[in-house]
């Protein structure tokens, strides 16, 4: 199965992926252990590489876990226009 939506191909592999962010609130609080773990471990050996490719680490590892959570928690979800759904398969 495969839906198209803006552009955004949802395969079952995808929607698996966001079932378990949104029903296994651990899966989402240890990507956020690592994520911290990793942003902490940049900082404090900072001196081995460049300012510039640290920010670049830092960003990046900040990006997503903004895109996890975004999974894990989509906005308007408790928007009652959302409650009718648009297609179900």
């Amino acid at each position: 199965m495969r839906v198209e939506i803006a552009g955004a191909q949802l395969t079952e592999s995808v929607v698996d992926v966001i079932e378990t962010l949104q029903t296994q609130p651990e899966i989402l609080a240890a990507y956020r252990r690592t994520v911290s773990a990793l942003s902490r471990m940049l900082i404090l050996s900072a001196d081995d590489i460049d300012d510039l490719e640290t920010m670049a680490h830092l960003r990046a590892l900040q990006m997503m876990m903004r895109d996890l959570e975004a999974m894990a928690f989509p906005a308007g979800v408790d928007d009652p226009g959302n409650d009718t759904p648009a297609a179900t398969l």
